[in-house]
């Protein structure tokens, strides 16, 4: 794992068109303290307390931290706490401490925005990772709090939340990178309408129309009366809960949100009005909340080639252990980069060279470096993590011949799926005896995955079945494996029971590591063709629908949670492949054009690169 990055997000500004209040602010005092202000909408919230919080690194679902230790204006429940001046302004004078790489976070409780104290209003905003000096006074942001910020914060860290106040991952080093990921990701929401890169595009108007949700029971008397003549504060309440639990507060109804996006949008929407404090808004009702970005540039691209070959190949998108974001670009005969905030890493053209020749797919090693199955050439190129060639790349040999589809597995080994056989080759790219297999009833096959029993499967669209292979080659008992509803199989994913997950054109199916149906076939939504798919960190999966231009999730029991046609951004192009990273977005690209999509906290965190769950028996497991 190669962690090249190092994010800190120092300091939350207001954004342009949404001015502050003409009240006087006082000044930062640079070198002395945390300052801040908290705004509901236009109003400067008075009398608010304010936490100064770390999330936890005790477990998924634990407690944040209380930071602040003394010099307070008092102390409850939550911890100590400072409080808002007249105009909004707080003031936390350094006494507090952080543990440097601690992911810091300032929580709003109450206060009165003009209409009355409202116990209701709650508000967030990321100060970010704290420095080795264990405090911030050496860079001293001013931390700027409404209803627009604490959207952006919560979407960005939904992953690692429950509510406000306990947000928290596990102490492993890939959930510490993923939660610093989250925690950044707040920045690129509030960058205005491109991210600070310049290659991503926000989503402001759906944005501006979630604060202005929580706006409406912000900026009042925090009243909580219905359903007869509901306050606003009721209604939000009561339309964003989480299962049956009904949040008390507008923090925690922006999580409930982000984790229930398709729930209630219509009744929702409805709280924004033409009074609403935040401008920039949508105007009609979307088809639910999620929240995504999307990225171009990096050498993004595809090709009437690209399209023509899509009945034969599926590409793929890898992350690796830092988040960073891998697609190959068949057309381009190159690969793209992004950074796990989506700044482009590859340069405009991609990295090239290597041999790459129409790259089908690609896939991470152990040691962090890029291989892809080059289609067009019928070899498998290597690059390390920085994007330049690998010595030797291309590999050609073990019988590998227009590859379709790549994979590591567990001791490094490289297999890679050709039209009638598969190859395997070292890590370093030699050949293995016996490479390539065959009689195994290969038929078309699109996509191969390894599970940590080192057993390797293959989807075979021109026949209806999944071929699996031993670690040594050999043909597994019982293969090929049929049944289920398999018709057309196209991606291939694993959940944590080791149960295969295939996308087909007109249903989901799920096999047991043994070629035992499961529930399946699950019959997906009117008109759906399914393509990829990728299994997050509390086993949801995550699929692909060229049919209906959607995301489609589900649980683990092919329960839809995504609604009656899927998320849908709003895309017009097909989506392809499809990812999810260390700090729960969905990645995902189209066929024909030249953008990677990213869902903001839409999923659970799960473990990257995939072969780092295949070495250590955590696939589908939040790290």
């Amino acid at each position: 794992m190669h962690l090249r990055y190092v994010v800190f997000l120092l300091f939350v500004l207001p954004l342009a068109g949404c001015s502050l209040a003409t009240d006087s602010v006082e000044s930062p005092a640079t070198g002395v303290a945390l300052q801040g202000r908290v705004m509901g909408g236009q109003q400067p919230v008075s009398q608010a307390h304010i936490y100064l919080l770390a999330a936890s690194n005790a477990g998924y679902g634990s407690a944040s931290t209380s930071l602040i230790t003394s010099g307070s204006a008092g102390s409850d429940s939550i911890g100590e706490y400072v409080l808002t001046n007249s105009v909004g302004v707080f003031t936390i004078t350094g006494d507090y401490t952080c543990t440097a790489g601690q992911q810091v976070y300032v929580y709003a409780l109450g206060g009165d925005p003009g209409n009355g104290a409202n116990l209701a209003a709650t508000m967030m905003a990321a100060v970010g990772s704290c420095p080795v000096a264990g405090n911030f006074l050496a860079t001293v942001p001013f931390i700027y709090m409404d209803e627009y910020v604490t959207v952006a914060f919560a979407y960005s860290v939904a992953g690692f939340a429950v509510d406000p106040l306990h947000i928290a991952a596990s102490g492993t080093a890939l959930a510490q990178v993923g939660l610093a990921n989250a925690f950044a990701n707040a920045g690129n929401l509030l960058n205005g309408a491109t991210t600070p890169a310049g290659n991503g595009t926000v989503p402001m108007q759906e944005l501006g129309t979630l604060a202005n949700i929580l706006a409406a029971c912000v900026n009042s008397n925090g009243v909580v009366s219905g359903p007869s003549s509901p306050t606003a504060c009721y209604t939000l309440f009561n339309h964003a809960k989480n299962g049956a639990s009904v949040p008390a507060d507008t923090a925690t109804a922006i999580f409930n949100i982000a984790h229930n996006p398709t729930a209630n949008v219509t009744t929702l929407f409805g709280l924004q009005d033409s009074e609403s404090p935040f401008a920039t808004k949508l105007a009609t009702a979307p088809n639910d909340f999620t929240v995504a970005i999307s990225f171009t540039g990096g050498g993004l691209g595809t090709s009437s080639a690209e399209t023509a070959q899509t009945a034969i190949l599926m590409n793929n998108i890898a992350i690796d252990g830092s988040g960073n974001v891998w697609r190959p670009n068949y057309g381009g005969n190159s690969i793209t980069e992004l950074s796990p905030l989506g700044a482009a890493l590859s340069g405009t053209g991609g990295f090239t060279g290597g041999g790459l020749n129409e790259p089908a797919n690609v896939a991470i090693d152990l040691s962090g470096n890029v291989w892809t199955a080059d289609f067009g050439s019928g070899k498998v190129s290597e690059f390390t993590f920085a994007g330049a060639p690998k010595s030797g790349s291309p590999f050609s040999g073990a019988g590998v011949s227009s590859p379709v589809d790549l994979a590591i597995d567990g001791s490094g080994n490289v297999w890679v799926a050709n039209a009638t056989n598969v190859s395997k080759l070292t890590s370093a790219g030699a050949n293995v005896t016996g490479s390539p297999f065959t009689s195994n009833t290969l038929d078309g096959p699109i996509a191969l995955a390894v599970l940590p029993s080192g057993a390797v499967w293959l989807t075979n669209a021109s026949n209806n079945t999944v071929s699996v292979y031993t670690s040594a080659g050999a043909k597994s008992s019982g293969s090929p494996y049929s049944g289920g509803g398999l018709n057309f199989p196209y991606g291939l994913a694993f959940d944590a029971s080791g149960a295969g997950w295939m996308a087909d054109d007109t249903a989901l199916t799920q096999l047991t590591s043994s070629g035992g149906v499961g529930g399946s076939p699950y019959p997906s939504p009117t008109n759906a063709i399914l393509t990829s798919l990728a299994v997050d960190g509390t086993g949801n999966i995550w699929v692909t629908d060229v049919g209906e231009n959607t995301i489609i999730e589900t649980n683990n029991s092919a329960t839809y949670l995504s609604g009656a046609i899927g998320f849908q951004y709003g895309q017009t192009t097909a989506p392809e492949a499809i990812a999810v990273d260390g700090s729960g977005n969905v990645w995902y690209s189209s066929y024909n054009d030249a953008t990677i999509h990213e869902l903001v906290g839409a999923g659970s965190p799960v473990v990257t690169p995939l072969v780092y769950g295949v070495k250590n028996s955590l696939l589908g497991t939040r790290p």
